[in-house]
């Protein structure tokens, strides 16, 4: 996911901007597992900083959602404000304000001065995974009555097609980092190629809360094929201009992948 950029966002929520070397820990094949202070570890702390040495022009909160999300932030039990605020050279003020935008979007719950990663139970994944199925099987329907109308262009329809071919090949790989990315972006493409970007913001909103509490749905053994010959098949209904079936594959491709999910999501939640 590449973070928006902060058009529009005042200035306290920017991330301060160096040409800081990437610090070990994002990315690193061996990074530390020290314990760090503030209920942080050591690869925690250097998350944080990475935020300082490349997010330009990227918000706080932006860059703050993208560690939650990937999960570079899993070994925090919690997110002190004042030690994020000290790791960027920022005052607490802009740092709160990111935190308390990721608690609007339920990715975070506050408790004391921070706030901890908020995972939810399989019953609210559920509840998740059905919103999620009903906005992609409208995109699809959209998406493959643009087609019929003649307003798809051959290019974007192979766009998807790699996107998917992507994805297949690093879930076979065991990459699920890539696969989870892959995949994610497949989806969010049919939704914004649909045209309509409130649905769009929201199913980011939903694959961001999915992420957080699942890590494995492309790894499941019984997934690993059936996502790809889904995938296909809802590419096919688009490219044949069928909506009807486009929505219906779309939502059971959605409602699948939450049956295998939630049966393994944790019972943590705020």
């Amino acid at each position: 996911m590449v973070p928006t950029p902060s058009v529009g966002r005042p200035a306290s929520d920017r991330a301060p901007t160096s040409t800081s070397p990437r610090p070990q820990g994002i990315g690193s094949p061996n990074p530390p597992h020290r314990p760090g202070a503030g209920g942080f570890q050591i690869e925690t702390l250097h998350a944080i900083l990475f935020i300082a040495c490349n997010t330009g022009g990227v918000t706080i909160s932006d860059s703050l959602r993208e560690l939650v999300v990937t999960g570079a932030l899993d070994g925090a039990d919690r997110l002190s404000e004042s030690a994020i605020a000290a790791r960027l050279g920022v005052s607490r003020t802009p740092v709160r304000e990111a935190l308390q935008r990721l608690e609007s979007e339920g990715l975070v719950f506050a408790q004391g001065r921070g706030v901890r990663i908020r995972r939810r139970s399989p019953a609210e994944l559920r509840d998740v995974y059905e919103a999620r199925a009903a906005l992609d099987g409208f995109a699809a329907a959209r998406l493959a009555e643009r087609q019929r109308a003649g307003r798809l262009a051959p290019a974007t329809l192979a766009e998807l097609d790699e996107l998917a071919e992507q994805t297949d090949a690093a879930t076979r790989s065991g990459d699920l980092a890539v696969a989870t990315a892959r995949n994610r972006r497949f989806h969010e493409r049919i939704a914004e190629l649909a045209g309509n970007p409130v649905i769009t913001l929201a199913l980011r909103r939903y694959w961001d809360q999915i992420q957080v509490s699942t890590r494995a749905e492309l790894a499941a053994p019984a997934r690993v094929r059936a996502v790809q010959d889904e995938h296909a098949g809802l590419l096919a209904a688009i490219r044949s201009g069928e909506p009807e079936r486009a929505a219906t594959l779309a939502q059971a491709h959605a409602l699948a992948t939450a049956a295998i999910t939630t049966t393994t999501a944790p019972e943590e939640h705020a």
